[in-house]
């Protein structure tokens, strides 16, 4: 674990442009949080005795203050990291020994990702049901297609699979994310590793999405289980019980609308490194701090000479108009000269005042205003299972899984079905569309 001096100032700048996530320790709760890496470089800075330490080569960093406060930097996305370390040892790992033959024992790379995973998911309730069937068939499904090998550690990796997703889960859920919002963001991470022809991290993501929908399967059931008989028809409860779950549900909506105007940026930094050329752009909240995780850092794509060049500041108004933001009025990119930077005429930071859009205030009223009434379909009936999610149940009997998610574009309507509501029947933005295949099961087909 060779520590990196202080006066080694491109070896920093590539830390600082390789490290993308970062996880803090949070004394409060003994639980590792997610943060901007941008806060474990401050902490660094302004303490002396902090130490910046690199863990595994190019890939993972570690910046402590103490015992009680440190951060763990890393290059790719830890939530994939443990799972990902599982599969690759398993993927590599010899045949299967004959039947009736000892197992070898784990290597040293096997006991490295179990302890891993440990670790990670250390303060993980346990899985459900359905949480840990859906991980099982899913780690099943990549043996018996070849693409995992058989051993010992293949054996652990539905567990792992299973409580990781969890851990992952319950962060993205306490951030105010809903169930649709986390499943998105895991499709997301299995397009993205197909892109990059990772075929190890698309399988962790697929893994990953299956499991997700068993802990909503889980949800779903434990949620029925408590609730009277009677009561699952979804045209208002009047039972205690749901009063008091749209009571916290009311409540969890307000700490959310506050969180979210609490840190909503108010300005962007544009940061290019001098080392390497890769520019980044950083919302900044009221108080000049990096916003939390649900702003993250955003790349912009190139090579470029400093901050003030025209495509750096372009590509980063395409940004901004993309996520719903607009240059506050009579601002204008300016270049920031408290960096401790000498060339003044060619800045490595810029930074600008920006507002909120009329489309992106809108987008926030339906986010935590009234949820879509649904209109009567003959031949189905709805249950709402969460905000802006309903199972509904056609003619024939089959259910499907209706999702409403508000975007700057219009509001998304979606149809989940088959086995635990895994597979994409329909993504549309009319809601008259996504009933139609409701109302005309005969239509719902999934796609490839």
């Amino acid at each position: 674990m060779p520590t990196i001096r202080r006066n080694w100032t491109k070896r920093i700048e590539q830390v600082r442009a390789a490290a993308k996530f970062c996880r803090a320790y949070d004394s409060s709760t003994g639980h590792m949080i997610t943060v901007d890496p941008a806060r474990a470089f401050e902490a660094w800075h302004a303490m002396p005795r902090a130490t910046l330490s690199e863990d595994t080569l190019g890939q993972k960093w570690r910046v402590h203050i103490h015992s009680n406060r440190f951060y763990v930097l890393t290059a790719t996305d830890p939530t994939l990291n443990v799972q990902d370390h599982a599969q690759r040892a398993s993927t590599a790992a010899p045949a299967a020994a004959p039947r009736g033959a000892s197992a070898p024992a784990l290597s040293a790379a096997d006991e490295a990702a179990l302890m891993d995973a440990a670790a990670y998911t250390q303060d993980t309730p346990g899985a459900g049901k359905h949480a840990a069937a859906a991980a099982t068939k899913a780690i099943n499904g990549k043996i018996a297609t070849g693409a995992l090998g058989r051993d010992q550690l293949t054996r652990a990796l539905p567990g792992i699979t299973a409580a990781v997703t969890a851990k992952a889960v319950r962060d993205l859920r306490e951030q105010g994310l809903t169930h649709e919002q986390v499943r998105m963001r895991l499709e997301r991470m299995k397009a993205e590793a197909q892109a990059a022809g990772s075929a190890d991290r698309a399988m962790v993501a697929d893994a990953m999405i299956a499991t997700h929908a068993g802990i909503v399967a889980d949800e779903d059931q434990a949620r029925l289980t408590h609730e009277p008989a009677g009561n699952h028809g979804g045209n208002g409860p009047t039972d205690q019980g749901s009063t008091a779950r749209n009571t916290a549900e009311a409540h969890r909506l307000e700490r959310c609308r506050l969180s979210e105007e609490r840190y909503r940026p108010v300005a962007v930094r544009v940061y290019v490194s001098p080392i390497t050329g890769g520019a980044v752009l950083r919302w900044l909240d009221g108080e000049g701090r990096d916003c939390p995780n649900l702003w993250d850092p955003v790349p912009l794509a190139g090579c470029h000479a400093h901050a003030m060049c025209d495509e750096v500041l372009n590509a980063a108004g395409l940004v901004l108009a993309k996520r719903g933001f607009n240059y506050a009025r009579g601002a204008y990119w300016e270049p920031v000269t408290d960096t401790g930077q000498q060339d003044a005429k060619r800045p490595d930071t810029a930074k600008v005042a920006i507002v909120p859009t009329h489309a992106y205030l809108e987008l926030q009223a339906r986010r935590f205003g009234p949820v879509p009434d649904l209109p009567d379909v003959p031949g189905v009936t709805f249950e709402t299972t969460q905000r802006g999610q309903w199972r509904a149940t056609v003619a024939d009997g089959r259910t499907f899984l209706l999702t409403w998610r508000p975007g700057l574009d219009g509001d998304r309507w979606t149809v989940w079905g088959g086995e635990q509501h895994s597979q994409l029947i329909r993504a549309t933005s009319s809601m008259s569309k996504a009933l139609f295949v409701l109302r005309h099961p005969a239509h719902a087909h999934a796609r490839p």
